[in-house]
């Protein structure tokens, strides 16, 4: 194609994975359109920059307001809305989305004849329509309507959309796709059993949807300190329980310090697992801790709950998976079978959905949505 096209990642900043869909959509477009331009953070552009030779680009920072950001994040994103160019006779690819501002884009761009294509992500889960109800479901209504593709990238999200929100004049927007980060190109994979150490790596911050319950119940379980446990920036309350609670024989470290990208990839590559201990109130949501462990080929402890089980069911056993209030089977495997002949069963499967993610193979079926 030889149109152009506009990514808008309004809710990129200095850190997150955020930074690596502006990467993949740089990546991807420049392949196929021969204008690309991208409205995103000025940290954001600075990452691209380093890492991309992206001469033809086009890059318009958004203006930030640092007193606003302390008020009140929804002022801070309408700030960024209100003050950006408009855009006009353009695709316009919105990712990373805050539903209100983004509402509000759309609302500034009318007659502005641009088509848009939304992507999800995190924002239909569970949780957010427990805590938000009947404005989420008024704001994503109208945003659906203003826009001309949707994508989603699980079915329970699609589940989740059909129960909360008028889709159903929206259905033909509606396509599913495959989450891009799982695939994104990486020389950080290990795949060798003895290379990784005994360590199950649990990554924070911990909240309602991500508690610790269960991995504090893993470690004092553990009686032979089978396990070296790692939890990576647990916090205030959360940390005090994991002190108060774990067993003092326990061989536990806690590392709050922010982790580079090289320190992050490191810490995957050691670890045995990766405990995912997300509930109920989290389905829909794709943790970005998820696709990391399936890149790095680093076997996970999760609860049985969608879109993991999703992946499992379609790629194969990637770790061990759990059912609320009866943890302690999976525990026990966890403690007791012989990892490293299932270890090769494990990096089958994240091989397998690693590769079917591959990002020319995705953005070859995006390109295939869009042009049809």
């Amino acid at each position: 194609m030889n149109t152009g096209i506009t990514i808008y990642s309004s809710l990129t900043e200095s850190i997150g994975h955020l930074l690596l869909d502006d990467l993949f959509w740089i990546d991807g477009f420049t392949r196929h359109f021969k204008n690309v331009d991208i409205y995103t953070s000025r940290d954001s552009i600075n990452n691209i920059k380093q890492r991309r030779a992206v001469e033809d680009v086009q890059f318009v920072p958004f203006k930030d307001s640092a007193l606003l950001r302390k008020i009140n994040f929804r002022l801070f994103y309408l700030f960024r809305v209100f003050f950006a160019p408009r855009i006009k006779d353009k695709l316009v690819l919105i990712q990373g989305f805050e539903e209100f501002s983004i509402l509000i884009f759309l609302l500034r761009q009318w007659r502005c004849r641009n088509k848009y294509i939304l992507v999800l992500t995190n924002n239909i889960s569970l949780e957010r329509f427990h805590n938000s109800g009947r404005l989420l479901t008024f704001l994503l209504n109208r945003i659906f309507n203003r826009v001309d593709y949707v994508f989603y990238h699980s079915d329970f999200e699609l589940t989740v959309i059909k129960k909360y929100l008028s889709w159903e004049k929206n259905a033909d927007k509606l396509i599913k796709v495959k989450y891009h980060l799982i695939g994104k190109q990486t020389d950080k994979s290990v795949t060798d059993y003895g290379q990784r150490g005994n360590i199950i790596s649990f990554y924070g911050p911990s909240n309602v949807s991500k508690p610790i319950d269960e991995v504090i119940r893993l470690v004092n379980v553990d009686k032979h300190s089978k396990y070296k446990f790692i939890f990576y920036k647990v916090t205030g309350d959360y940390l005090a329980r994991l002190k108060e609670q774990i067993d003092p024989a326990a061989d536990v470290e806690y590392v709050n310090a922010y982790l580079s990208d090289e320190e992050y990839a490191d810490s995957l590559r050691k670890s045995r697992f990766v405990f995912l201990p997300h509930n109920y109130l989290f389905e829909g949501k794709l943790s970005g801790i998820l696709a990391d462990c399936i890149a790095s080929r680093t076997p996970m402890i999760s609860r049985n709950i969608h879109p993991v089980k999703e992946y499992f069911e379609n790629y194969g056993d990637m770790g061990y998976l759990y059912e609320e209030n009866n943890e302690y089977e999976c525990f026990k495997k966890v403690l007791e079978e012989n990892h490293e002949s299932r270890y090769v069963e494990f990096q089958e499967s994240m091989t397998s959905c690693f590769d079917d993610h591959d990002d020319r193979v995705i953005m070859k079926e995006i390109m295939t949505a869009i042009e049809n």
